[in-house]
């Protein structure tokens, strides 16, 4: 009776609260019926109990793994959830034959590192793991394998359904269901500072809606998938998001990783360039300085810059790829993607005002999120005249593309700053936020946006019907301290509607080829603007953006007007 009252004091079953008075019957009935509990509650759990008499209650474990909220998209599709999983334990001092044990048990788990388990048994104590995470197959044969010594104990397992589909939004957990990254490890961030204020740590919602549509995220992959394939890329990346809410629908870097097989993303290839990679971004950036210009009053639409010889500046010539070598309006080169022309609006901008206006978009700085603070931009030490020129057009000043599709955003929703979140907000509910354009600079970028895709170089981003607006840009990339012609980067950010903007979408290809689909080109007019307008003509609908063919009569003037 004694031995019974030190193993039920050692694992925490019961703790005697009865007075010296209490009747030893009473007692002993108590004691047998908690025992009788804690079996019977074992062996609807596990199915068994490990042989090898009482003291193997002395080892069994108390599961350190959390049971963690859902994670749903926003249409409550389930994303993450957890299930209950077998995991196999050991009390080392139970089991008469250590060794027939482990060659009985690497019968069924054929990849059981049977020396290093053998030390773990030898090596004393009452506990020791032996395998986590069973499958039902395993459990089932270990059960019937009938071990001494050998039990299981029933743990939280994280699961997947969508397997890949948004894996760098996700996350993973490790092994206890600790979140390790993504919207995993923003969960346990949130619990630890609710259990810093209340002292428990624990889920205080059943569920976390996602900004993420399962349908639209799913679409974006694939698409990205085939322009891989498509353009014999080495990577790609894409995402959508909400110019007002800053909602991300949809964000994928590939290649990518199962969450299901965390292991996988211990591949240095496998991070998510979106939020973790650094780029100079090419032509794309020229709509910050374009709007820039327009907003600070430097230039109008009727301006025109000399654009007839390259420019030449220390050891830097800048020279455009589609040069016209005469005078070019603002509306020209903007289409015309003009380095010269860009170069010289930041010019008249100036290095104080051009760097300001950039800092106000977000640019020089990290973005907090909910996956964490992105890369912090690589900014010129000691920003002069050379830097304002190149920067202008996407050399010099490396960012994220969440950088890019913020600031692009705020330029195309009347003008006012976006942060990106990808925790679903109730609807119409829009938080305040800075003015960083006026209204009248906001049209006039939309205006070019679309007037590029009817006319410019992003004409291949057309989705009939979806009034798509939109800037390439294609940006050589630094191999071994020089810009390479042959390993580019290439990229499409766009807006839609143009006219009624809801969206913007940003593709990206790391180092596409030169394939017979594009005639043996690799720029971005050829290869991200297609994959933006298979994306748009596949996932618009799923977005709530209706097909129409006309735009409005004032939205039709505005570009008129910009010709």
């Amino acid at each position: 009776m004694k031995r019974l009252l030190e193993i039920i004091s050692k694992t925490g079953i019961y703790r005697s609260t009865t007075s010296a008075q209490t009747g030893r019957f009473a007692l002993m009935a108590l004691c047998f019926a908690v025992v009788f509990a804690v079996v019977a509650g074992r062996l609807a759990s596990f199915g068994f109990m490990a042989t090898g008499g009482g003291d193997n209650l002395e080892a069994l474990p108390v599961s350190t793994a959390l049971h963690r909220p859902t994670m749903v998209d926003r249409k409550g599709r389930i994303l993450a959830t957890d299930i209950q999983a077998a995991s196999l334990y050991a009390d080392p001092q139970s089991i008469t034959d250590l060794d027939d044990v482990v060659d009985q048990l690497s019968n069924v788990m054929p990849h059981l590192n049977t020396k290093a388990l053998l030390r773990r048994l030898r090596g004393g104590g009452r506990f020791a793991w032996i395998e986590r995470e069973l499958s039902p197959r395993q459990q089932a044969d270990i059960h019937e394998l009938g071990l001494p010594g050998v039990a299981f104990v029933d743990e939280h397992h994280r699961v997947y359904p969508a397997g890949r589909t948004a894996a760098h939004v996700l996350g993973f957990v490790d092994i206890d269901n600790l979140g390790l990254a993504g919207m995993e490890r923003y969960i346990d961030r949130s619990l630890n500072m609710m259990m810093v204020s209340s002292g428990a740590r624990q889920a205080s919602e059943p569920k976390i809606e996602l900004s993420i549509d399962l349908g639209v995220q799913h679409a974006l992959r694939e698409e990205l998938e085939d322009a891989i394939k498509r353009y014999q890329a080495q990577a790609a990346m894409g995402l959508v998001m909400d110019v007002m809410s800053g909602e991300v629908l949809a964000i994928s870097s590939l290649p990518d990783f199962d969450p299901n097989q965390r292991s996988q993303a211990q591949d240095k290839g496998r991070f998510n360039r979106l939020t973790a990679g650094l780029f100079e971004m090419g032509s794309v950036f020229k709509i910050f300085t374009t709007a820039a210009a327009l907003d600070l009053g430097v230039a109008g639409m009727e301006s025109k810059y000399d654009a007839t010889e390259p420019i030449r500046i220390a050891s830097f010539t800048i020279k455009d790829f589609h040069a016209q070598r005469r005078w070019l309006t603002v509306p020209e080169i903007f289409t015309y993607s003009s380095n010269i022309g860009t170069a010289k609006l930041a010019l008249d901008i100036g290095i104080a005002r051009h760097k300001a206006f950039l800092s106000k978009l977000g640019m020089l700085q990290r973005i907090e999120t909910e996956l964490g603070e992105t890369a912090h931009p690589i900014v010129p030490a000691n920003w002069q005249k050379i830097n304002t020129m190149t920067i202008a057009f996407g050399h010099g000043l490396s960012v994220t593309p969440l950088h890019v599709a913020a600031g692009a955003a705020a330029l195309m929703n009347g003008g006012y700053e976006v942060t990106p979140t990808f925790l679903k907000k109730k609807p119409g509910r829009v938080p305040y936020a800075e003015r960083v354009v006026s209204e009248r600079t906001s049209k006039q970028m939309r205006g070019l946006m679309r007037l590029n895709v009817e006319s410019g170089t992003a004409r291949q981003a057309d989705a009939k019907g979806f009034r798509v607006g939109g800037k390439t840009g294609t940006a050589e990339k630094v191999v071994n301290g020089r810009y390479s012609r042959d390993q580019l980067l290439t990229s499409f950010i766009g807006v839609f509607p143009a006219d009624e903007p809801k969206y913007v979408i940003l593709v990206m290809l790391d180092e596409p080829q030169r394939v017979e689909e594009t005639q043996n080109r690799a720029t971005a007019g050829v290869n991200a603007a297609p994959t933006a307008r298979r994306f748009i003509e596949r996932a618009a609908t799923l977005l709530g953006v209706s097909h129409r063919s006309q735009t409005s009569q004032e939205f039709d003037e505005l570009i008129s007007a910009s010709y």
